[in-house]
This record gives C-alpha cells, sequence and structure tokens, in this order.
C-alpha cells in the first residue's frame, strides 16, 4: 500500500468552469466547499472520486448544469488531488468521510483544518 501523502491542491475559488482550467485530466479525489459567512472557514459540501478530475468537476460547474443547480449559490472553493490507484482513492475517501462524519453533521472546518488529518499521512505500521 502506499503511504505517501496525497499531493492536494491548495483551496482554490470556483465560480464557474472557467476556474477550472488547469485540472488535469485522470483519476482523482476532490472537494467542494462553501464559504461561510465569516469568510474564515468552509461548510464542506462533497468530497468524492472520480476516472476524470477535469471531466467531472467541469461538469458540476458548467452552467446549467444540474449538479450545479443542486449546489445552490454562494462562493465555492475546490481543491483536488491526482490519485491513479483506484483501491486508495477508495480507501482515502472512505477515510475522510469517516473522519468528516465524526466532526458533526452541519460541521464547519477552518480551511487550513481540511485533510490535514492522519488518515492522509499514515506510516507504514
Amino acid at each position: 500500500m502506499n503511504t505517501a501523502p496525497l499531493g492536494w491542491t491548495r483551496w482554490f475559488r470556483c465560480e464557474s468552469s472557467f476556474d477550472l482550467s488547469l485540472v488535469p485530466q485522470g483519476p482523482g479525489l476532490f472537494a467542494i466547499g462553501r464559504e461561510e459567512a465569516n469568510g474564515k472557514s468552509l461548510g464542506i459540501l462533497t468530497l468524492e472520486e472520480t476516472d476524470d478530475l477535469f471531466h467531472t468537476l467541469n461538469q458540476l460547474f458548467s452552467a446549467g448544469s444540474p449538479s450545479r443547480e443542486k449546489l445552490g449559490e454562494g462562493h465555492f472553493m475546490v481543491r483536488y488531488a491526482s490519485v491513479p490507484e483506484a483501491c486508495r482513492r477508495q480507501e482515502t475517501l472512505t477515510e475522510l468521510r469517516s473522519w468528516l462524519a465524526d466532526q458533526g453533521e452541519t460541521c464547519s472546518h477552518a480551511v487550513n483544518d481540511f485533510l490535514g488529518v492522519a488518515p492522509l499521512v499514515r506510516s507504514a505500521a
């Protein structure tokens, strides 16, 4: 099993599919958050895995997309990590969702706290 930390991007603002021009094609994980009113924290809306980061995120944020409409209004932030191995994507996704669930149903996290948790920096033990 690969225990190296994932190469997550920094959070970046995403208001349309144009903001995703540098997202690579290929498999990975992504998180979408909505900025809270105080501007210092995020409400995590979704954490997913995909076989094609570019295609999936562009579909989500394209104008008139049903997925975009479900996200609602607000200032969205996105971050992603390229993860070629399907089993590692699934394992990490399960661990992150569990961690988020443990934080409470209506959790809000400081931007710098998200993904700074142990599951992403596992030891070989």
